[in-house]
């Protein structure tokens, strides 16, 4: 079951007295785009009692990993006054879903956030450890202002930013990892731009669907926890974006756009 939005040429009279809702165009665009299997909105499906994140896509849920819950802030100033959920400052809080990331096949992750000052973990990932330690990971480090993105089979190169002034006190980043196995790229994109790292050679394709946000690893403890950091937004495709130069330049102009992440 997904959302429908239709272009209606007049005003329905059974919409009288209700609210008016705004969609952009690259909004409704990104909505019919095929290849976006999951994605979350802080100011969409949130529901703190329930524990419970839903995907304005399919209504998923991602629930509650741990027994902290992010709380969400509705006009965040840091996210051009947009909503986000901000996560404890003082343990875990991350959320899970069971088939969350796409498996043998293309892979591209978005996510407008940041962890906490001074920390370093990962905003998304899978839950899976494997022997060799590799997890599938959209990792953002305050500390040393890095950014790593890998697919998780060791053989597989990744991508990383390091020392980019990618902090905390400078506002969420728009990071996307993309990952085509069928051509062995793997990308890092930062910023519509501001950094921009790909190579090739990456051809096993992530095997795990178990997404977790806030951490990754089996119980989030090979690549720690938010403590203190926030999320808008998330993005999950079943494409390379960044080789698709008209999606990546739809996704990167609706979420640039939004939070106030000037083209580069």
């Amino acid at each position: 079951m997904s959302t429908a939005f239709t272009n209606q040429p007049y005003p329905n009279a059974d919409s009288a007295g209700l609210s008016a809702v705004s969609v952009s165009e690259n909004e409704y665009l990104l909505h019919e785009t095929e290849s976006l299997v999951h994605w979350w909105r802080a100011d969409c499906g949130f529901d703190e009692a329930g524990q419970k994140w839903h995907c304005r896509k399919t209504l998923d849920a991602l629930t509650a990993g741990s027994t902290n819950f992010p709380t969400r802030d509705d006009a965040l100033a840091a996210y051009n006054g947009e909503a986000a959920l901000v996560f404890p400052s003082d343990g875990d809080g991350h959320l899970e879903i069971l088939d969350g990331l796409p498996t043998g096949s293309a892979l591209t992750v978005v996510v407008v956030g940041r962890v906490g000052s001074g920390d370093g973990a990962a905003l998304i990932g899978s839950g899976y450890t494997a022997a060799s330690g590799e997890v599938t990971h959209l990792l953002h480090n305050d500390a040393s202002t890095q950014v790593q993105f890998n697919v998780r089979y060791s053989t597989n190169p990744r991508r990383t930013v390091v020392n980019a002034g990618l902090a905390y006190a400078n506002g969420p980043n728009l990071l996307i990892g993309s990952h085509d196995p069928s051509t062995g790229e793997i990308a890092l994109r930062i910023n519509r731009g501001e950094f921009d790292s790909s190579t090739t050679g990456a051809t096993s394709a992530n095997d795990v669907s178990h997404l977790r946000v806030g951490v990754a690893g089996e119980d989030g403890a090979l690549f720690g926890t938010m403590n203190g950091g926030d999320i808008g937004e998330i993005m999950v495709f079943d494409a390379a974006v960044y080789g698709d130069a008209d999606l990546l330049a739809l996704v990167e102009g609706y979420l640039g756009d939004r939070y106030g992440i000037a083209t580069q």
